[in-house]
């Protein structure tokens, strides 16, 4: 699998759905869009890194999107922090969230749920070679922020730090979900085959995930997205942040915490801790039209957010009731269940 054999297989399997648009997008719009903490990871490849871009438009025009993000490594080596070879054939499996939500919104479509969703896949290799990022690098996400690269194979934060940027800044969604083989941190602390971990901003969010994952027998653990975690990531001298901390505990915390920081609306370029009456016309009219869903992160102009470390149930190594040995596609079946239940209590 590459990035390009990826988004061919997604086109193939969405080209005859109805109200369904699939936009590939190449490394020369990726530049243009200032995206050096996504591309920054491709360098080490030979193959090409593609940005997937699908919308769904079954919902009314003009309303707000669901929004899905996917981590698309379609191979990780670790790059110049190159990984152990044992097990490292797995990692032909790192692209499981980007599987994940272009898997959804074939169910989502096939279902023609009444609701518009945009899904977005940043897809690279992480391999090493005399091109390839080096551990101290300073790279600029499209949003201006500067991150150190201390450690190559934390990669899935720095595309996803730009996918996330795009994503919640060009649709403006009411809810963005992004789901991710992001850490072994949370596999320390949840184990393997049974919970994603999830970090969210919004206690209603968190609640149907929750729900939705029971419905599903796709279980979610709620894990803290606390800004406490936040100075673990910004201890560069030279950057902004930095994307691996200097601590072997709480990397998951550390993970989520840093990729909200590039979620627009609620980093400080956002709206976040102003009062309503110094907001824009535009996101006034939002609040008071009702077009934001939750006012519990949910207060009255944020967004909402849920990053889902879905790393300790990407694969399993036995037959179970709803899996295969191998990969798993989780947790696909939960996010088209939230996508149902969003279209129905909307």
């Amino acid at each position: 699998m590459t990035p390009t054999i990826f988004t061919e297989n997604v086109k193939s399997f969405l080209k005859d759905l109805p109200k369904v648009e699939v936009i590939v997008r190449d490394e020369k719009w990726a530049e243009e869009k200032k995206m050096g903490s996504f591309l920054s990871v491709g360098r080490g490849s030979n193959e090409p890194s593609k940005f997937l871009e699908i919308h769904y438009k079954g919902g009314k025009e003009g309303d707000k999107p669901l929004a899905l993000v996917g981590k698309g490594v379609t191979f990780d080596s670790g790059g110049i922090s190159i990984k152990p070879s044992k097990h490292m054939s797995e990692m032909k499996i790192d692209m499981g969230g980007g599987a994940a939500v272009s898997a959804a919104l074939y169910g989502i479509a096939k279902l023609e749920l009444p609701i518009n969703v945009v899904v977005t896949v940043p897809l690279c290799e992480n391999l090493l070679s005399g091109h390839a990022t080096k551990p101290g690098d300073v790279v600029i996400a499209m949003n201006g922020k500067s991150i150190e690269v201390d450690d190559t194979d934390a990669e899935g934060r720095l595309i996803l730090a730009d996918a996330l940027y795009y994503t919640s800044s060009t649709f403006k969604p009411h809810s963005l979900i992004d789901i991710a083989t992001l850490t072994y941190s949370i596999m320390a602390g949840l184990g393997t085959d049974k919970y994603s971990g999830v970090f969210s901003n919004s206690d209603k969010l968190w609640e149907e995930l929750f729900k939705a994952g029971k419905i599903t027998n796709d279980h979610f653990w709620r894990m803290p997205l606390d800004d406490f975690y936040l100075k673990a990531m910004t201890k560069s001298d030279v950057a902004d942040y930095i994307n691996c901390s200097d601590s072997d505990y709480g990397d998951a915390c550390n993970a989520a915490i840093f990729l909200k920081e590039f979620v627009y609306g609620l980093s400080d370029e956002g709206t976040v801790g102003k009062d309503i009456t110094f907001i824009d016309k535009e996101k006034k009219d939002d609040v008071t039209k009702g077009n934001i869903i939750d006012k519990d992160a949910d207060e009255i102009n944020k967004i909402r957010y849920a990053h889902i470390d879905m790393a300790g149930i990407m694969n399993t190594s036995e037959d179970s009731c709803c899996d295969v040995k191998g990969a798993t596609g989780r947790p696909t079946r939960s996010i088209i269940e939230i996508a149902r239940r969003i279209a129905v209590y909307k």
